[in-house]
């Protein structure tokens, strides 16, 4: 839901995410993918909406006005196949097969990356770090302020 739990963002299992009055029970904007949407947050207080598709490929969308801002290749640095993002530090971690990459959430643009086979990715409970559940059960801690 956005802050103000006057609408909600949700997803189909197909290409089709959007964002829903909940009032009046209908959509306000549709965002269409050429292929199925894997996951959706919502960023920047609800201002940016980030899908991720099956593909690897992901997109930033305004959530007022329905616009796309910007596609991230799922070449960027391998095949991302989730993200989370950190709203107190401005910033979404994608998790691919060579690591996880610190992105602008409006350009997509890396900010930082640590590289290694990560299987899952979530914040630090206070905010201030990555935390990255790696293979073979190992669990590394990185700073966001670093």
């Amino acid at each position: 839901p956005f802050p103000d739990d006057d609408r909600v963002a949700a997803k189909n299992d197909d290409s089709v995410a959007a964002i829903w009055d909940v009032a009046a029970c209908k959509r306000l904007f549709v965002f269409h993918h050429k292929l199925p949407v894997n996951r959706i947050a919502l960023f920047a207080g609800g201002d940016l909406m980030v899908t991720l598709l099956h593909a690897g490929e992901m997109f930033v969308w305004r959530t007022a006005t329905g616009a796309a801002m910007s596609l991230r290749p799922s070449t960027a640095h391998g095949f991302v196949y989730n993200f989370v993002t950190f709203p107190q530090a401005d910033l979404l971690a994608t998790v691919s097969e060579s690591g996880v990459a610190l992105l602008d959430p409006e350009s997509l643009e890396p900010r930082r990356f640590f590289g290694g086979k990560v299987v899952e990715v979530a914040g630090t409970s206070k905010g201030g770090g990555v935390l990255a559940m790696c293979f073979r059960g190992k669990a590394t801690v990185w700073s966001l302020a670093s």
